[in-house]
């Protein structure tokens, strides 16, 4: 008998907790609105390494560092090579506009 009950209060409470998971889960678009709206940080700096391969399987790897910096509206971004040697030094400058209206403008 003390099995049984165990059992089911052990059935119980899974089941308490599968429902408050249905409950309170969220899509990817919502979860990156919210990201969006908490996101104070102003500067994101990062390393990565990128490796690139042809159709015949040889490898190049390059590695680089990205800063962000965002102003209102407008994230400006540089992408800046470190290895190898021959590209080292290379950037690459990117801008996103959010505002629908300053894109407008900025593709005049």
């Amino acid at each position: 008998m003390k099995k049984a009950q165990i059992m089911s209060k052990f059935f119980i409470a899974s089941l308490f907790f599968i429902c408050a998971s249905f409950a309170s889960a969220q899509d990817a678009l919502e979860i990156a609105k919210k990201n969006d709206k908490c996101d104070a940080s102003k500067i994101t700096v990062y390393s990565a390494r990128m490796v690139l391969k042809n159709k015949n399987g040889a490898e190049r790897v390059r590695e680089f560092t990205s800063k962000t910096k965002k102003f209102g509206d407008v994230e400006k971004s540089v992408f800046v090579f470190s290895k190898p040697k021959d590209v080292e030094g290379s950037a690459f400058l990117s801008f996103f506009i959010r505002s629908q209206s300053r894109r407008n403008k900025a593709g005049r």
